[in-house]
């Protein structure tokens, strides 16, 4: 998925995963892959909270970024 990921789309300047450990293993995967040096930014939010509290994360992140991956998980 990683590859994918590198090779079609404009490349994340931020990773935001849900605490939930299969989640956050997930991404770690895929940012290493990916760049070693993008930050993740871990929300409990995502895991309890669904598609509005994603929304609330993401317009908190500043403007300048073009390019985010979120990860979380089925509740």
């Amino acid at each position: 998925m990683a590859g994918k990921v590198k090779n079609k789309l404009p490349l994340p300047e931020l990773f935001i995963s849900s605490t939930a450990k299969r989640a956050l293993q997930t991404c770690q995967i895929i940012k290493n892959q990916i760049n070693k040096n993008i930050p993740i930014s871990e929300y409990r939010e995502i895991y309890t909270g669904g598609k509005s509290e994603i929304s609330k994360i993401i317009r908190t992140i500043e403007n300048d970024t073009k390019c985010i991956s979120i990860f979380g998980h089925n509740p």
